[in-house]
């Protein structure tokens, strides 16, 4: 009862179709970390009913695991979302980050953003942790 009367349901893509929830029509999918799941699990809570899908991640960040060499050779490392990315689906990158020590995010930004991603915290938002010296970027 308690998921028949949910506006919202999170789950992983495979408990999407686990006997749960296979039931349950699922109109809009919004996937976190969309880069870091197969294609074929991404799959399972789109393949019936999704009208909207809403990918968020990054290309460049971590892929799928894959185990089986012969499974990458087959092209099953290769998200959705990735496949998407190199078919020229539109798409929008947010270039602005406030995980990182702007120390930290100086390497990520060149080399793989072509210095398209912006601090949107300095380093006093950052404090070192003790008896570590973040380098200085200045």
């Amino acid at each position: 009862r308690l998921l028949e009367a949910a506006e919202v349901i999170c789950a992983t893509c495979l408990t999407a179709g686990s006997d749960m929830l296979s039931s349950r029509a699922f109109s809009c999918v919004l996937l976190d970390e969309a880069t870091q799941s197969t294609e074929i699990a991404t799959l399972v809570p789109i393949v019936d009913t999704c009208q909207r899908l809403v990918l968020v991640g990054d290309h460049r960040q971590l892929p799928p695991t894959i185990l089986s060499y012969k499974a990458q050779l087959a092209g099953l490392a290769e998200s959705l979302f990735e496949r998407m990315v190199r078919l020229n689906y539109p798409y929008t990158m947010m270039d602005i980050q406030f995980r990182m020590h702007p120390a930290i995010a100086e390497f990520p930004a060149a080399t793989w953003y072509g210095g398209h991603l912006q601090n949107g915290v300095g380093p006093e938002a950052r404090p070192a942790p003790k008896a570590l010296t973040w380098p200085d970027v200045s």
